[in-house]
């Protein structure tokens, strides 16, 4: 009979060991640690620590072919997944004797972190093209969106001769142009053009940033401005944020984890989100009001104990500034 005390991890490992699975090599984040604690009270059950998922799965992969009998991986997310790919392809290559070599799913693969995948024709003429294509995925991004862009290019098509000389695209030197002045105010524009011309003219989107504005302004010191993405780096938007900061007394505020950020002499003062939970959760509990531009609401990305998802208070208004807030988008 099942120990009462017995979670749903330990019914797992259990259940494992049961069918013959005695061996598990592991590289567990803070969201295993249950899975971890379970490893310690069943006893029969082999755990190795792998410094890497890479090992994990290589290691995981050997014991099966040697041995003959499954082995368990314990991965960490998606990112450990991800690390551990390669070696699971290993693993899927040694059970598939009769597919090609380099035979895989690689638009499967690519979807995971795209935005844009595509699988290029085999005509040489048409590649030129296709890149534009791949460029212009990236240029024209989204908040929140991948800025990752994949072309599967047949081997025939790198081979063949073109039909005629190659000449560049006409968008290419505007593609450069706009690569090298980050132009976010011409989509920005581009992006109302749109929504006003749905929905005949009716301004919401500027409507709705002078609403943030007024209740940046009106709430000052009481206000935070979490900024990402371009914001963090354009030379423009540093200036502007620098004027709003000096008026307003907002604080401006950047995620934890960040691609790029201009910081020193002449550069916003900006106040980071705390890494753990909780102390984010006390850093935002002295605003009133929270807005984010480039950003998003942040959330606990591990599991730990408190049990907090959202960091930002469910008191403190919560603004997003983008169209995602605005009626009929």
């Amino acid at each position: 009979m099942a120990d009462t005390a017995d979670t749903g991890a330990c019914a797992i490992i259990r259940t494992l060991h049961a069918a013959g699975v005695d061996t598990i090599f592991a590289n567990p984040g803070t969201t295993e640690m249950v899975l971890v604690d379970a490893l310690d009270r069943v006893r029969q059950m082999r755990a190795v620590l792998c410094l890497h998922e890479t090992v994990c799965s290589g290691a995981a992969d050997g014991f099966g072919r040697m041995s003959g009998r499954p082995a368990c991986t314990l991965l960490h997310l998606g990112v450990g997944l991800a690390n551990a790919t390669a070696n699971l392809h290993n693993a899927k290559r040694a059970a598939t004797h009769k597919d090609p070599l380099l035979a895989s799913d690689v638009t499967g693969l690519a979807t995971f972190t795209s935005k844009f995948v595509k699988t290029c024709d085999a005509s040489p003429d048409d590649l030129a093209s296709t890149v534009v294509e791949a460029l212009l995925a990236i240029r024209d991004h989204c908040v929140g969106e991948s800025r990752v862009a994949t072309l599967i290019i047949p081997h025939d098509a790198q081979r063949k001769v073109l039909s005629k000389a190659w000449l560049p695209p006409r968008i290419t030197s505007s593609l450069k142009f706009d690569f090298m002045r980050r132009p976010r105010p011409l989509i920005f524009q581009t992006s109302l053009s749109i929504h006003n011309s749905l929905f005949s003219g009716n301004d919401a989107v500027s409507a709705h940033l002078h609403q943030c504005a007024s209740k940046l302004f009106s709430e000052g010191a009481r206000s935070a401005l979490v900024i990402g993405g371009d914001g963090l780096v354009d030379e423009a938007a540093l200036l502007a944020l620098l004027e709003i900061e000096s008026i307003s007394r907002c604080a401006l505020v950047v995620e934890n984890s960040f691609a790029r950020v201009e910081r020193g002499s002449g550069r916003p003062s900006w106040q980071r989100i705390p890494y753990f939970p909780a102390d984010a959760r006390r850093f935002f509990e002295k605003f009133e009001s929270v807005m984010f531009c480039g950003a998003r609401p942040p959330v606990a990305m591990f599991g730990y104990e408190d049990g907090l998802s959202d960091l930002v208070p469910e008191t403190i208004d919560c603004v997003e500034i983008d169209t995602c807030d605005v009626a009929g988008m």
